[in-house]
């Protein structure tokens, strides 16, 4: 969330002709307007189909405080660049955000989301009794700047072409043998802008069994070495997951790292197949993931 809204500028130009439109000898005393709905404007960074009905729930949740509003579709991409500075020379065109876990992270980081507490808290209901336990938990770690919306299982998930597997590799090592077998057939995007690298990438040290996988400076001896020699199989990093996905179909690579969400996404939008092959490591423990 960028800004706290103000009322919308019809509601105000409404305001300042009640103000001074009467004679002073006609005007009487009279009860303030009820202020009117405040339309909002949604950035969409996290492009799963989702916050046209999320924003049309919440009006319906906010009692008459809210009217619906805009979406602007965006990539969290553009949050250290173009959205940060827009927030910084408070030109900033929208209200309120939609993001993956790594988008809100992102954006915490970059210092452009505002408190929720003081206008948006005060629409829904107690916390508690909305969100579930493991939603619970993220707001914990989040709050004020993140509300998550959606979560579930997130991933890691490889996401494979119909006909070229009988099955998916199914641990880090397997991967690795496939990737030496077919180079430069294995993608995933770059973690830093792409919510199923950064998935992919953090899994690995608990897939590896590093000593502290919660440390990449100290903690991945196994990591590192994997992902280097997994690095020589691969042709390139896509800089996006929609980009790794748009490669998939044109043919330029048989496997992906992808996360649950953008899986369902792809598929929903036609650019992957919905044959396409699709599983998580064996033995693996989902990590989270979602919008929020």
């Amino acid at each position: 969330m960028s800004r706290t809204p103000a009322l919308p500028r019809r509601a105000l130009l409404a305001a300042g002709a009640l103000a001074g439109g009467l004679p002073r000898a006609e005007a009487q005393p009279m009860a303030a307007p009820a202020p009117a709905p405040i339309e909002l404007a949604v950035l969409d960074l996290a492009n799963l189909h989702l916050a046209a009905p999320m924003l049309r729930d919440f009006e319906a949740a906010s009692g008459g405080r809210y009217a619906g509003g805009s979406i602007i579709p965006g990539e969290i991409g553009d949050i250290p660049y173009e959205i940060r500075e827009a927030v910084e020379a408070g030109a900033a065109s929208f209200d309120l955000a939609f993001a993956p876990l790594l988008g809100a992270r992102m954006g915490i980081e970059a210092g452009i989301w505002q408190p929720l507490d003081d206008w948006l808290l005060p629409a829904l209901p107690p916390l508690e009794a909305l969100l579930s336990p493991a939603a619970l938990a993220g707001w914990g770690r989040f709050a004020p700047f993140a509300l998550p919306i959606v979560l579930g299982p997130g991933g890691p998930l490889l996401c494979g072409r119909p006909g070229r597997f009988g099955t998916l590799p199914a641990s880090p090592a397997a991967l690795l043998d496939w990737a030496r077998e077919n180079p430069g057939r294995f993608l995933y995007a770059r973690p830093p802008l792409s919510p199923s690298g950064w998935m992919f990438v953090g899994a690995l040290p608990h897939l590896l069994g590093d000593r502290d996988p919660t440390d990449p400076v100290n903690g991945w001896d196994r990591t590192w070495p994997y992902l280097r020699e997994l690095g020589r199989q691969m042709s390139h990093y896509a800089v996006a997951d929609e980009a790794a996905a748009e490669e998939f179909a044109d043919g330029d690579c048989d496997l992906l790292a992808l996360t649950i969400a953008e899986d369902i996404a792809f598929r929903r939008a036609g650019l992957l197949p919905a044959d396409l092959l699709a599983a998580g490591f064996e033995g693996q423990h989902w990590a989270p993931g979602g919008t929020r």
